[in-house]
């Protein structure tokens, strides 16, 4: 059973004013701060926190027509493994963290698309976390994914955000965050999480040996491209991949940037001889 709008509402509290980064609060359909700033929940249920001049609030992101053909990618299973795996860490972490704030876990997914693995953790938490669940989030900065999103995954606050500019919530309130092939922003992720808490991130990477980076980069320029494009049903919607290869860092490179943000112990969890890491990173409790 799905939990409905109000009882996610309660998780607003948890929100911050991408203005004056004051507490938000719900009333109604409305989150309002202190100093009066405030901002509507659109008729799907996810809300725009990121005005003009607080953030990168001209681009797009992802259209309508990329998050319909990764959502046909993604219920053909094949990212399946990934979604129970995530479920078994925060069945883990429920067991090792004790919350204080009065609820289940606190889980946010940073560039959730169209809701996939966040709405997957949301439907896993009302099995296992009593009446009132874990408050589940996800950002995004498409409102074509906001939009498939809240439509899909009612247990989850959708809002709006620019990542590399700040999270619109509160210090040390989050206990899983999640970033899967997303944008990144380590230090904002250090300043979400709570003592105790983890991020986890899965990207591709660069493969170091010379023989796996050729065929790495065959892969991705001549077959991947295609073979997402026919999965999908859309021929063009992945194209973009072969030109973000170039984009990608390194294992060590990565593991850096995570350490170098305040977190330790980073765990290190190469798949397909090094094509795409998971990075584990721990905040001291």
């Amino acid at each position: 059973m799905t939990r409905d709008r109000g009882a996610v509402s309660g998780c607003a509290g948890l929100l911050i004013c991408p203005v004056c980064t004051e507490p938000l609060t719900a009333e109604g359909r409305t989150l309002r701060c202190p100093r009066g700033h405030a901002f509507d929940f659109a008729r799907e249920g996810h809300v725009d926190l990121l005005p003009a001049g607080h953030g990168r609030s001209t681009l797009t992101g992802d259209t309508a027509e990329m998050l319909r053909a990764r959502r046909r990618f993604l219920e053909r299973g094949w990212f399946a493994p990934l979604a129970r795996a995530l479920e078994d860490c925060r069945a883990a972490l429920a067991d090792d963290v004790a919350p204080d704030h009065g609820r289940g876990l606190v889980l946010l997914e940073v560039g959730c698309g169209e809701g996939y693995f966040i709405g997957g953790l949301a439907a896993s938490s009302n099995r296992t976390a009593g009446p009132d669940g874990d408050c589940c989030f996800g950002l995004d900065i498409s409102r074509d994914a906001l939009r498939m999103a809240a439509r899909r995954h009612p247990g989850v606050l959708f809002f709006r955000n620019d990542v590399h500019y700040r999270i619109c919530l509160r210090d040390g309130c989050v206990d899983l965050l999640l970033d899967i092939f997303a944008p990144r922003n380590p230090r904002e992720f250090r300043r979400v999480l709570r003592p105790g808490g983890r991020v986890v991130v899965l990207e591709f990477s660069k493969p170091t040996n010379a023989l796996i980076r050729g065929l790495y980069n065959f892969y991705f320029n001549q077959v991947m491209t295609r073979t997402a494009g026919w999965i999908s049903g859309d021929a063009t919607a992945y194209r973009y991949l072969s030109a973000s290869v170039e984009t990608f860092k390194t294992l060590e490179q990565m593991k850096a940037d995570i350490e170098s943000a305040g977190f330790s112990d980073v765990e290190v969890h190469p798949l397909t001889f090094g094509v795409a890491v998971i990075y584990v990173g721990f905040v001291n409790p």
